[in-house]
């Protein structure tokens, strides 16, 4: 025992569909069910029986070396035990064999097989008393047998497995639910669509799984999937659909159906989700763009929209005389033609009849040019306001007064009296140098 645990592992999830075959097909070796039924092609990739408590079964396993070299191989049954996603594995030779696996017992525990030929090893499976109903399972495992140079130990390099399913007549229960289904990253931050599958029943179902997933937004189909896969019984299945990277993201909808044959007849289940890919940093760059010019034409269209119906509602009514074209009207209101034509919804060739209503806008849109040339008039600076002058009176006679006059020295204001200069009071004023008025 001490020995074998030195050995060299690898460790090898094995599918109950026809892994020996695979193996086989690759030029290596592997097994299979050396007395496959007609009635039942599952039966030539895996050992079925349907039998009593306390009976026993004879059948044998057919072990290939399909290679160009003479191999020694051992031949032994094991438990399954669970997976990490709850598919069919099997323990490995060094593991304690405790449950079905102790059913069977081979005639040959290691054959050795020249170049491309086959041995078919008998066995006996032995059902217990007081076994419960529905089905179980175990394994039936080939494996190549190395010797180490430099260790008395056995290096196990290969293992093909054929899953070998009892069935114990009874109250069957075949009950499959879709138990979760999400999309996810994986570690290597590719898309996942993942599928946990649970199998609350007593016998194992073969199910039929199709996944579609279609654009949100087009429907357009995006990806899909058909496959088979066993559900042990009593077992949750976990399923990863790998789906190809969009790198300009979006939203889908992904619809998984799984069908099974149940107790009366096809069964189907389906589910559905949506979910969003993230798009790549440059897509996010470019929709955001994209976005803000969107933002911008809506902005503007909503502006245009609001002068529109403010002019339609500020305006007067014209009546068409005599004489009166569109265009003149427009003229002759100092309004743009084509604003006119809009706000009284005209279409060419603009003809108007005497005694229509025309909408003459009181709000008229500037034009490009008048618009411009606001923009690029220079700002002119305020003038001080200009006060005028105030008049006091002195008895009889007046003063001028100039604001923000003040006398300098002895010379007095510009167009003021000159108060050293005497003027007489009560004399006749007028003559010609002084007229009167």
């Amino acid at each position: 025992m001490k020995k074998t645990k030195t050995a060299i592992f690898t460790l090898l999830l094995l599918s109950a569909f026809a892994s020996s075959i695979y193996a086989i097909e690759q030029r290596g070796i592997g097994i299979l069910p050396a007395n496959p039924r007609e009635d039942n092609e599952r039966t030539q990739s895996i050992f079925i029986y349907e039998s009593a408590p306390g009976s026993v079964v004879e059948d044998g396993v057919m072990v290939i070396n399909n290679t160009k070299e003479t191999k020694t191989i051992l031949i032994y049954a094991t438990d399954t035990t669970p997976s990490s996603d709850g598919a069919f594995a099997c323990k490995q030779l060094v593991e304690e064999v405790v449950n079905e696996g102790t059913w069977y017992k081979l005639e040959k525990s290691e054959v050795t097989l020249e170049p491309n030929t086959n041995e078919i090893v008998p066995f006996k499976v032995t059902i217990p008393e007081g076994v419960s109903v529905g089905e179980h399972n175990a394994c039936i495992v080939a494996q190549e047998k190395k010797e180490l140079a430099n260790n008395p130990g056995v290096n196990l390099n290969f293992r093909s497995a054929i899953r070998a399913a009892v069935t114990i007549p009874g109250d069957v229960i075949k009950k499959l639910e879709i138990d979760d289904f999400h999309y996810s990253k994986n570690e290597n931050d590719k898309n996942q669509l993942i599928l946990t599958l649970a199998n609350s029943g007593n016998v194992s179902l073969d199910s039929k799984i199709k996944i579609d997933v279609n654009n949100f937004v087009t429907s357009k189909l995006f990806y899909t999937n058909s496959s088979d896969f066993t559900i042990i019984n009593n077992k949750k299945q976990t399923l990863n659909f790998d789906i190809e990277n969009n790198p300009w993201g979006g939203v889908y909808r992904a619809n998984v159906t799984t069908t099974f044959e149940g107790l009366n007849g096809i069964e189907t289940l389906t589910k559905d989700i949506v979910f969003a890919i993230i798009p790549s940093a440059y897509a996010l760059a470019l929709y955001i763009v994209v976005l803000i010019i969107i933002i911008t034409a809506i902005l503007l269209t909503l502006g245009s929209k609001k002068k529109f119906v403010a002019a339609v509602k500020d305006s007067n009514e014209y009546i068409v005389k005599e004489g009166d074209t569109f265009n003149s009207i427009a003229k002759d209101h100092n309004v743009d033609w084509k604003f006119l034509a809009k706000v009284n919804n005209k279409k060419p060739p603009f003809d108007v009849e005497v005694g229509e209503k025309i909408l003459i806008p009181l709000i008229k849109p500037k034009n490009k040019e008048e618009e411009k040339k606001e923009i690029q008039a220079p700002v002119q600076p305020v003038a001080p306001a200009v006060v005028p002058p105030t008049t006091a009176s002195i008895g009889n006679s007046s003063e001028i007064v100039q604001p923000n006059m003040q006398r300098i020295g002895n010379i007095p204001p510009a167009n003021m009296p000159n108060p050293e200069i005497p003027t007489t009071l009560g004399q006749n004023q007028d003559s010609p140098s002084n007229p009167g008025i």
